[in-house]
């Protein structure tokens, strides 16, 4: 079973789901695509792209 095929373009790993492994992962961009639709409907475009902005940088934090 494999979800992913990869291969490296200039120095850098791609990944290609599957369609084994897009059937696996449609849960979780279905939810992913709602919880975004949802953001930006609530704080508008420009506040949720800020948002956003903090929440990869809090994370960039986290991982130190």
């Amino acid at each position: 079973m494999s979800l992913a095929k990869v291969r490296w373009v200039n120095g850098k790993k791609i990944m290609h789901l599957t369609a084994e492994g897009k059937e696996k992962a449609k849960p979780v961009w279905l939810v992913t695509q709602l919880f975004e639709d949802k953001t930006f409907a609530k704080f508008g475009e420009k506040m949720a792209a800020h948002l956003f902005t903090l929440l990869a940088e809090f994370c960039t934090v986290c991982r130190k």
